[in-house]
């Protein structure tokens, strides 16, 4: 398949206060969630998939 890849510098973030603890970010509190290929997605321990309502024409 085809796909891109994206290289650069990070020069600014902002998080909550709540999340980062001693120099570094809380996953648990962060409670992150990625988006896979069509209804998947994924958080740091498990991944799930969300169907979509499609409207008929």
């Amino acid at each position: 398949g085809s796909g891109f890849i994206v290289i650069g510098t990070i020069v600014l973030f902002h998080i909550a206060d709540d999340v980062y603890e001693d120099g570094k970010i809380n996953l648990e509190k962060l409670r992150p969630v990625g988006r896979l290929a069509g209804n998947n997605y994924i958080r740091t321990s498990d991944q799930f998939e969300i169907v979509r309502k499609i409207k008929p024409e």
